[in-house]
């Protein structure tokens, strides 16, 4: 099959932006557990869910990543790496295919590398948030990525029946809880993020019952006034802890590969939702 390169990049320069929702992984094995329902009492969910704390530790994962838009879909073979105080790695590349595309999220800046079309591009979070229109911060991804609940937030009430709504300050999105032991979100809502596009973000299991566990199946969903744009699905297939993690997490940009201008990304990220 033929790759359309410039479209791959796209939507991959997309779910750089939206890493924060996206990204995650576990072992699924144990995803086919789910979590118990227990009697929690909302005093005492709510004090669980302000002291729990995720201790980061460095892992690699393999999993798949569906990407899906109006008359174009494809399966990415999604390979990632985590180091706590390094960063991420993503490496896509669609099955039986090389290495069409990486992703660093790092502490002081975000890079894409485009291999198809042999360009790349870095950008630091103050220039996403000015384009995102809402403060983004390393240490917030890093938060969600991870499992951990993000602080501080400004509001958290009981949405409906089994269900607690947390809505973190100053960031535009409502993260829902079920009262049970796993104290994870089962659903993400953001506002409008841009241009009347928001997300709906669905973690449909976790890796093990333990709070902090690492999701291991999520969707994606983003719409437009109504009309979904974009859809993407994360499956985890394998999770190991790995201490040489960090090794990836150093930029390999080839010197030959050409960087990209803001203008020419910024106009890569606005066709995704040109009507």
């Amino acid at each position: 099959m033929k790759i359309k390169g410039a479209l791959l990049c796209r939507l991959l320069l997309f779910f750089g932006s939206f890493l924060l929702m996206l990204s995650s992984c576990g072992t699924r094995q144990d995803a086919l557990e789910a979590p118990a329902t227990i009697a929690v009492r909302p005093k005492e969910y709510l004090r669980q869910f302000s002291e729990t704390r995720v201790e980061p530790i460095p892992w690699q994962a393999s999993g798949s990543l569906a990407i899906e838009i109006p008359s174009f879909s494809i399966d990415v073979r999604t390979d990632i790496s985590f180091h706590p105080g390094y960063g991420f790695y993503f490496s896509f590349r669609p099955l039986l295919f090389a290495e069409v595309a990486r992703i660093y999220i790092l502490p002081e800046e975000l890079i894409v590398i485009d291999r198809y079309n042999e360009r790349y591009f870095r950008t630091s979070y103050d220039y996403l948030s000015q384009q995102l229109t809402f403060p983004l911060s390393y240490s917030i991804l890093e938060s969600l990525l991870l499992g951990e609940a993000v602080r501080p937030f400004e509001k958290i009430g009981f949405a409906e029946e089994g269900e607690v709504e947390v809505h973190p300050s100053d960031w535009p999105i409502y993260l829902h809880y079920r009262l049970n032991d796993l104290i994870r979100p089962h659903r993400a809502v953001t506002m409008p993020l841009y241009r009347g596009v928001h997300a709906v973000i669905d973690y449909a299991s976790y890796a093990s019952r333990t709070p902090g566990a690492l999701p291991t199946d999520v969707k994606i969903q983003v719409f437009r006034q109504g009309h979904r744009q974009v859809a993407l699905h994360y499956v985890s297939r394998s999770l190991h802890r790995e201490v040489s993690a960090a090794e990836r997490l150093r930029p390999n940009i080839p010197f030959e590969y050409r960087e990209m201008r803001t203008d020419e990304v910024a106009r890569l990220l606005r066709s995704l939702f040109q009507d």
